[in-house]
């Protein structure tokens, strides 16, 4: 019996990215292997942005090796569930940098391993992530399909529920539904439950701050002048250390600003997202930028 089968109780004999896998599931899991990716995508530079699938690809690799090699369903579902949480945040870092081809790849992995996880809300959590290299694709109508796909499946936790809900829309916002996005909103709002930080998904990360600034890039998108309002009200609440999401942000406020007729601030606005965009190798928001940016 190879050494990396059941028992699972002996991780100093396992390969270093092994132990990692081993560690995240009877551990504090989540944390030993998202907490690298997570300083990653606070810090990192262009050069660094381009590297970012190497420490994710190995560790899918190390801990895929470690399923295949494991006898029992049940830490073959354990394992499951942390490969679906790693594809799915590989698959995010791609589409940040525009690979949107390899993005689907890393999806399509964690689609499969949430699927296997047998557990409901890593398997519609791994569908919504994919479901944004739909709509980066230019198919938010493809990407509503997959959303509603993830809401009917059975025993979803309120967070995840709320969170497929806000995710729709996004998407009904993307397509010009604006009644359709407005009432998932005020539905997200209320779905959102008092204690939103949910111990068995740490994959995700829900608040009523997250869902003000989403609601204003989805006002923005439609060009309704209620954007800024939020918007302002999201950056002035927004935690620095999260440069990404910033950038996101100021985008949003300066499409917003250009849609008001307010084209210096909006200017000013985008230049700054440019260069916060230039800061982490953010490709994906480098293109969402750069037409604001022109000069006046």
């Amino acid at each position: 019996m190879s050494r990396l089968t059941y028992p699972l109780t002996s991780p100093s004999t396992l390969h270093p990215d092994a132990q990692a896998v081993y560690y995240a599931e009877t551990g504090d899991r989540g944390r030993l292997y998202r907490d690298p990716f997570a300083a990653a995508e606070v810090k990192v530079g262009p050069r660094l942005q381009r590297e970012a699938y190497r420490p994710t690809e190995r560790f899918l690799a190390a801990a895929g090796a470690l399923m295949i090699n494991t006898v029992l369903s049940r830490d073959r579902a354990a394992l499951a569930r942390i490969l679906a949480d790693a594809a799915a945040l590989a698959g995010w870092q791609a589409l940040d940098t525009a690979a949107i081809t390899r993005a689907w790849q890393f999806f399509d992995i964690a689609r499969s391993c949430g699927q296997q996880a047998g557990e409901s809300a890593v398997y519609a959590h791994a569908l919504g992530e994919q479901s944004y290299a739909l709509a980066d694709l230019g198919r938010p109508g493809h990407a509503l399909a997959l959303l509603d796909e993830a809401h009917s499946l059975p025993r979803l936790p309120p967070l995840m529920r709320t969170w497929l809900t806000a995710a729709c829309a996004e998407m009904y916002a993307a397509t010009g539904a604006q009644r359709e996005a407005l009432r998932g909103f005020d539905q997200a709002d209320q779905l959102l439950p008092a204690d939103h930080q949910d111990p068995s998904m740490p994959y995700l990360a829900l608040s009523p701050a997250h869902l003000l600034r989403w609601r204003g890039h989805s006002l923005a998108m439609l060009g309704d002048g209620d954007a800024l309002n939020y918007l302002i009200k999201a950056l002035e609440d927004h935690d620095r250390s999260f440069v990404r999401a910033e950038c996101g942000l100021r985008i949003d406020l300066a499409t917003a600003l250009k849609a008001t007729g307010e084209l210096a601030e909006s200017r000013a606005q985008a230049l700054t997202a440019k260069q916060l965009a230039v800061r982490i190798g953010s490709e994906r928001n480098r293109k969402r930028v750069q037409p604001l940016t022109r000069p006046l």
